[in-house]
């Protein structure tokens, strides 16, 4: 038994009056006398019951907390740190109601914060009285109130029925950081992922607030990612904002923007993205060229030598292609080919490249994308000429095989990359009678050459290796993929995507290599799965999830990210999903 303690209490006052003239003291000559302590029976500590009732006398409140979180880490250690297991959830089920009152009336940030930390802990689902309090932030006093109210949203801690009120009350705390202390940009940083989390139509006006506020006092990291979580919502009444933040910059720093995150909001947004994106190409959208113009006006303001070559046409119209590029719909193709006939030599470029993204196309089409893309590299600069060639082994179309070739074998080129790329994309791309040419070009090359070009060439004979060992034979490039040597899992790759496109065992086979050891392989199975899966497939969505969810934060993962996230929301798109 724990010992009495002793509280003050009011005494109530009793008079007795009777009738007729008073004998004694009247009222007014009668005195209160001094409160007088009353002992108060405190809870065993072993009597879980009874310590949450304490929790409701604040004299009492810090010791019953004490013996509260003793009884439920001993309850965790049990279950082996299992918050679900029987007895921590009994612990919680007893105690979080009382804590939750408890917190709402503590006026002592101190103990708040150790109440707020065991109610989070145990997972209350009737926490949200108590998040709401904490997320009404006092500075100097209860930040980190506001920070784990917050990571418990992100976390999903209280029920989607108060969903507007969460995101309401997130978004509002939100608005009130204007400083820029450590402090201010964790409860940032939480607020936000908590708003991203909540997916409520309330939680996307507090993101685009942030996302489109350039100020000196908040970091343009911030924006960045106010406008990733608005992105992973992927819902069409963003698209306005996408657009906008295309041309958005940091104060003073136009190199800092945040045109990748929104180009890949606009993709896991789908087909609703589409005419928006067009009208934009065709100079119709207003609002985003007064904005290009204003970046513009930016970088002049830097250098003026680089904005001299540059026009905000040509800025809405790049990141207009790309997007549209990265959507993939057939739809885009006729206003990508006129683009890529403009008299800019960067917009030709950027038009042609966005072609290859492209799905469904007719065989006509294709003839189309060859000619376009081989058009633009003959009138293109050293640098685009390079990108295009990339781009051309990714179409995974023989028909290139002969302009190749002639690249392969130009010794005027302008750069020995050139020859190189063409050789290698010629080598990807062969089968065994096409690669025999390739091999005739590589031993016509000088031997003493003194840049070792020949050298450099040759290293691409092992893939011609490998086009005279399967050459058409499905079953035996399949059989490749499970090859030690990652440059003959990758030349299997392409000429799956080359020849297998029907054959229903291919897709299967290659959706693995998305996780393989070799960045290289991983970048060429991602965009091999997304040319075999034309039509859209749940089990690439799943298994790029199950990519992410395992090595998401890490450099396996950031270095395909961007095209794996592109490929999941045209696959979502293809089968009629939402992103």
């Amino acid at each position: 038994m724990r010992p009495h303690r002793w509280i003050g209490w009011s005494a109530a006052l009793a008079v007795a009056c009777s009738g007729g003239a008073a004998t004694g003291p009247t009222l007014a000559h009668v005195t209160e006398p001094a409160p007088q302590p009353v002992p108060v029976e405190r809870a065993d500590p072993d009597d879980v019951e009874g310590l949450a009732r304490e929790l409701g006398v604040a004299e009492l409140r810090a010791g019953a907390v004490a013996y509260l979180r003793a009884h439920y880490d001993r309850a965790l250690r049990v279950a082996d740190s299992d918050h679900d297991a029987e007895g921590p959830t009994a612990v919680a089920a007893q105690v979080s109601e009382a804590l939750v009152a408890a917190y709402v009336d503590e006026e002592d940030p101190e103990l708040g914060l150790v109440i707020l930390q065991l109610l989070v802990e145990m997972r209350a689902p009737d926490a949200w009285p108590a998040l709401e309090r904490a997320l009404d932030w006092r500075r100097e006093s209860t930040e980190e109130h506001a920070i784990i109210a917050a990571q418990a949203m992100e976390d999903g801690l209280a029920d989607d029925a108060r969903a507007e009120a969460r995101a309401t009350a997130a978004a509002e705390a939100l608005t009130r950081i204007e400083g820029t202390r450590g402090v201010d940009n964790r409860m940032r940083i939480h607020l936000l992922r908590a708003l991203g989390a909540i997916g409520h139509p309330a939680s996307r006006r507090g993101l685009t607030t942030v996302a489109e506020r350039v100020r000196d006092d908040q970091n343009f990291l911030i924006n960045r990612l106010a406008l990733e979580q608005l992105a992973g919502q992927a819902d069409p009444s963003s698209v306005p904002t996408m657009i906008r933040a295309l041309y958005l910059w940091a104060r003073r720093r136009p190199d800092m923007r945040m045109n990748d995150i929104a180009a890949q909001g606009l993709v896991q947004i789908g087909r609703p993205a589409l005419q928006p994106l067009l009208d934009l190409l065709a100079g119709r959208n207003a609002e985003a060229n007064a904005v290009a113009q204003r970046y513009v006006e930016a970088i002049r303001e830097l250098d003026a030598q680089t904005a001299a070559q540059i026009s905000a046409e040509g800025v809405v119209a790049a990141e207009a292609c790309y997007a549209l590029g990265q959507l993939g719909f057939v739809e885009a193709l006729a206003a990508l080919l006129v683009e890529a006939r403009h008299a800019d030599a960067s917009r030709r470029h950027i038009a042609a490249v966005s072609l290859v993204s492209l799905s469904g196309l007719s065989e006509a089409q294709v003839r189309t994308v060859r000619q376009t893309l081989q058009r633009v590299y003959d009138r293109g600069e050293p640098m685009h000429q390079l990108q295009i060639l990339v781009a051309i082994q990714h179409t995974y179309d023989a028909g290139h095989l002969p302009f190749l070739l002639r690249v392969a074998r130009d010794r005027d080129a302008p750069m020995q990359d050139h020859r190189l790329l063409a050789v290698r994309a010629h080598a990807l791309l062969a089968n065994a009678r096409e690669s025999r040419a390739l091999r005739r070009v590589i031993r016509r090359e000088p031997p003493d050459d003194p840049q070792g070009l020949r050298e450099n060439m040759q290293e691409r004979l092992l893939l011609v290796e490998e086009a005279a060992r399967c050459d058409e034979d499905l079953a035996c490039w399949q059989a490749r993929l499970a090859h030690p040597e990652p440059d003959r899992v990758r030349k299997a790759l392409h000429m799956l995507c080359r020849l297998g496109a029907s054959w229903p065992d291919v897709r299967d086979a290659v959706l693995p290599l998305i996780a393989h050891s070799s960045p290289w392989v991983r970048g060429d199975a991602l965009y091999a799965i997304d040319h075999l899966s034309a039509d859209g497939d749940q089990a690439v969505v799943d298994r790029i999830d199950r990519l992410r969810e395992d090595e998401e934060g890490r450099s396996s993962w950031n270095q395909v990210s961007p095209v794996a996230m592109a490929i999941r929301a045209r696959q979502l798109t293809r089968i009629g999903a939402q992103p």
